[in-house]
């Protein structure tokens, strides 16, 4: 009987050394489970932290490039109302049409003007003579523009080419009406094309002038009068200028 008692007095101990061994498993197993999402969760925490210290660094390196760029971007404007004007000047037997425009950079940076992006603009060409279309390049003399300066750009239409033909003031200027005739008033175009001084970040300013005849004389001669009523700037392909200033009445 003694031994018996002893047997059995020794299974239960063992059974319940083995159930307190079971319960430090598993509380040691939810101890390593709630340690491992503690883990993760800092883990998580120090991403978002860390994206958004990115975030933050990123948004204040574009406030201070858009800072440092204003503080150097050009800015092209006619000089007043009357600062471009059209006119037929003789050349050879035929007469060309001369276009000036006389320009100023208000900016706080240096302009670079790219002439070869810089055109005069109007009506007449054969293939699309209702839409303004390009003619012609404008050239400065100057194409470094400090802030500040006033510049002059000028060019030639020739009387015809392959795009048009017996190119006027009245041809590049007026619309043709039903009867093949011209109206008494126009407009033609000037764009000019800019860059800042580490030639990015190009501009084109669209210069639109009013025309207008003045007088024919007893030789067939005439002479036009014209004034800016408006200027569109433009970037990269945009079909749509991102600012127009309201310069002068249309009418």
């Amino acid at each position: 009987m003694q031994t018996r008692l002893f047997a059995a007095t020794f299974v239960l101990k063992t059974d319940s050394l083995g159930v307190r061994l079971a319960v430090l498993g598993i509380i040691a197993s939810f101890a390593v489970a709630g340690a491992t999402l503690w883990m993760a969760k800092k883990t998580k925490d120090l991403a978002v932290d860390a994206a958004a210290e990115i975030e933050t660094g990123r948004r204040q390196a574009a406030a201070a490039e858009k800072a440092v760029t204003s503080s150097t971007r050009p800015w092209i404007v006619p000089n007043d109302l009357s600062a471009v004007e059209i006119r037929s000047i003789p050349r050879d037997t035929v007469n060309s049409v001369f276009v000036e425009a006389r320009l100023k950079n208000v900016g706080p940076g240096l302009a670079l003007i790219k002439s070869a992006d810089s055109w005069i603009c109007g009506y007449g060409h054969l293939n699309d003579s209702n839409t303004i279309n390009q003619y012609s390049n404008v050239f400065t003399e100057t194409p470094i523009v400090p802030s500040g300066d006033e510049f002059v750009m000028s060019g030639t239409v020739r009387h015809s080419s392959a795009n048009w033909s017996g190119a006027t003031p009245e041809s590049i200027g007026f619309q043709k009406t039903p009867d093949g005739g011209y109206p008494q008033t126009g407009e033609y175009v000037v764009e000019v094309a800019y860059t800042d001084a580490a030639g990015e970040d190009e501009v084109v300013a669209k210069v639109r002038v009013i025309i207008e005849k003045l007088h024919t004389d007893s030789g067939g001669w005439t002479t036009y009068s014209s004034r800016v009523h408006r200027v569109d700037y433009f970037r990269g392909e945009d079909q749509d200028p991102f600012l127009s200033t309201k310069i002068g009445s249309p009418g």
